[in-house]
């Protein structure tokens, strides 16, 4: 009984850090959006799911650099895909 529990702890210690990465990987994608999103001319139609889902897509090397995007000012959105080296993803409906 005591290795089941031991066994049960091991596993949800290794599944909460694997989820930990997926969760700051979309949290970044997320106000990647929500910035874009204020700063982008979209006309009022902005869909930040799909745009969170167009950026998973991206590299890793992109997703790690979109805090650039998104922290200061919206200068930094507009040159985004410059700062990550691909197309940013959009939030303004396609």
């Amino acid at each position: 009984m005591k290795s089941l529990i031991s066994g049960i702890v091991v596993a949800t210690v290794m599944l909460s850090g694997s989820l930990t990465g997926c969760s700051t990987e979309e949290d970044a994608c997320r106000a990647y959006c929500q910035r874009a999103g204020e700063c982008s001319s979209c006309g009022g139609d902005v869909d930040i799911d799909a745009c969170v889902e167009e950026c998973r897509e991206l590299p890793t090397d992109a997703k790690k650099k979109l805090p650039d995007c998104y922290k200061g000012e919206c200068e930094n959105i507009f040159i985004c895909s410059d700062i990550i080296g691909t197309d940013a993803p959009s939030p303004c409906k396609q």
